[in-house]
């Protein structure tokens, strides 16, 4: 598994859909993802 984490901002307005996304990318077996959830799309890209 790679050390270094891969940032990952998830831009949703579901907190189910996060949760889905969260579990998909922890299944990885080469690589460790962190993650960010923001719900509003204009927060995000500030």
């Amino acid at each position: 598994m790679n050390s270094v984490p891969i940032n990952v901002l998830i831009v949703e307005d579901d907190e189910d859909d996060v949760f889905i996304v969260r579990k998909f990318l922890k299944q990885s077996e080469f690589f460790r993802f962190e993650t960010t959830w923001e719900s509003d799309p204009a927060k995000a890209r500030s």
